[in-house]
């Protein structure tokens, strides 16, 4: 067992303990996971072992061990690619090494309260090992994206990787995926973030699995269902590379995108092969419509979930054709702070069409600012569950942004029906404008300024304080999100850069003038 462990994480004691213990003698050659530091009395703890498979935790759940068992980072330094921390625990010594695998956990992981406060005390001296050598170990990347996150200098992590030299001999091609992914991380979806997920395919005869989906996922957000993807994945298939049943779904979704519907459903088949009843258990609705189409499936709830989605995709003119009857009437209002104090409410409230972001309707103490009316809801696919069966008086259209969820969000069939029976009509934002806006941003954007973009074709021009209201960009710090309603900010987004969202902003809506 504690060959195991000791491959993802591994501790001893140091030979120069701060106090001795009655312990000390037994523990000495201990080779147990720091995440069995369940309490105060930390050393003895060690040998019990509580934690039998410690690659299914996260950091986050190491760092909340270290945290109880009043552990703390005293120093670090860097050996043959790992990192080695000194903790001190329990008035000992303790050397930790964080292998490969626990360094991905930590750039996966959610940083936030222990994890963050772990590492705000070890930033510095990462950062002074990092320079000091001169070359960043391939192993510490994601390790540094995790930090540089906490920092919330956001994307400069990217650039710093890319302008460095690194070389990486046959890993060459899981650089270029790790590199690849630092910038899908940190919202940076430029041509060399396509063209690091591309190489890492090509590299190899065999590119890994994760290399694969990740370039799939990253082209067909940003550019759709190319040319270059669809024959890839042929060629993987065709070599017979193991993909697991959940990815021959993924993949399978992107040819039923691509209008490819017979080899949709060989991928379909081979996934069932692979893992009887996965149909049902992971239900993507367009292959859901795909099957009961093809007469492949009659289950009662497949033949609902097929009605759905013709249902949603029948309703993607209405709003287009409603915003258009109304170009000269509408609103949409945002939720930063720019209208506190303006009395602006019974302007917003005088259009005909009045468009609300997530939070939708605002309460009664900013409505004079912000309005009430509401006939349009734009949810983004984090806000599925915020009140989706609730019915708002007066509220005519609910639009889902983000990557469109019929073909790219397993079960996602059940938020669309409470949706469609609690509002009626239900329209996906295009994802034609998604893309619009990352070819012109280069970067990962809001769905309120992709709202922008496809209001803009729509209505043909916007103007601030007229029919633009509560966009705030430039009150947005590097990794928080503020609301008009909260006094501070409500989350971090590494993914969103404000400033360049600003002057796309600036592009598209025209500044306001005196009523």
């Amino acid at each position: 067992m504690h060959n195991k462990m000791l491959k993802f994480l591994t501790l001893s004691r140091q030979a120069e303990p701060v106090q001795s213990s009655e312990n000390e003698s037994k523990n000495q050659t201990l080779g147990i996971s720091p995440l069995d530091v369940a309490s105060v009395d930390a050393l003895s703890e060690l040998q019990n072992a509580k934690y039998k498979d410690i690659s299914k935790l996260t950091f986050s759940g190491i760092a909340r061990l270290l945290e109880r068992a009043e552990a703390k980072i005293v120093n670090l330094s860097v050996e043959n690619g790992t990192v080695l921390a000194r903790l001190e625990c329990a008035g000992s010594i303790v050397n930790v090494t964080f292998s490969e695998h626990i360094a991905h956990e930590v750039a996966r992981s959610v940083v936030s309260g222990p994890t963050q406060d772990l590492f705000e005390t070890v930033r510095d001296d990462l950062w002074q090992i990092r320079t000091q050598n001169g070359r960043w170990p391939f192993v510490l990347i994601p390790l540094n994206a995790a930090l540089w996150k906490i920092a919330g200098l956001g994307e400069e992590v990217v650039f710093d990787v890319r302008e460095r030299d690194f070389h990486f001999g046959e890993k060459e091609d899981r650089f270029s995926y790790e590199r690849g992914q630092l910038g899908r991380l940190f919202g940076v979806l430029d041509e060399v973030t396509r063209a690091d997920y591309a190489q890492a395919v090509a590299l190899q005869i065999e590119p890994s699995q994760g290399a694969v989906m990740g370039w799939i996922r990253n082209e067909w957000k940003s550019f759709g269902t190319t040319l270059q993807v669809r024959d890839e994945i042929k060629r993987l298939i065709s070599k017979k590379m193991p993909f697991r049943p959940n990815q021959l779904l993924i993949m399978a979704a992107f040819f039923c995108d691509a209008g490819e519907y017979g080899y949709a459903l060989t991928l379909l088949k081979m996934a069932n092969s692979a893992s009887t009843g996965i149909w049902g258990r992971l239900r993507i609705p367009a292959l859901t419509r795909l099957l009961v189409r093809e007469g492949h499936i009659k289950w009662k709830w497949a033949e609902a979930e097929a009605e759905l989605v013709d249902f949603i995709t029948g309703q993607e003119g209405h709003f287009s054709r409603h915003l258009r009857e109304n170009r000269d009437s509408f609103a949409i209002v945002g939720n930063g702070p720019r209208q506190v104090g303006l009395g602006t409410g019974s302007v917003i409230d005088k259009a005909k069409i009045v468009i609300r972001l997530n939070t939708g309707r605002p309460n009664a103490n900013f409505a004079g600012d912000y309005g009430w009316k509401q006939n349009v809801w734009v949810k983004n696919q984090q806000n599925y569950d915020v009140k989706r069966t609730d019915k708002t008086p007066g509220l005519e259209h609910v639009i889902i942004s983000g990557s469109n969820a019929l073909y790219r969000t397993p079960n996602s069939g059940f938020y669309l029906r409470d949706l469609v029976e609690a509002h009626g009509s239900i329209t996906l934002l295009p994802e034609e404008f998604l893309r619009q806006t990352i070819a012109r941003t280069k970067r990962n954007p809001s769905s309120g300024i992709v709202m922008l973009t496809w209001l803009d074709f729509l209505a043909g021009g916007l103007q601030d304080q007229k029919n633009v209201f509560g966009f705030s960009l430039n009150d947005q710090k590097v990794r928080q999100t503020t609301h008009y309603f909260r006094d501070q900010p409500i989350a971090s987004h590494h993914t969103h850069n404000w400033d360049i969202e600003r002057e796309y902003f600036d592009e598209i809506v025209s500044p306001a003038r005196d009523r």
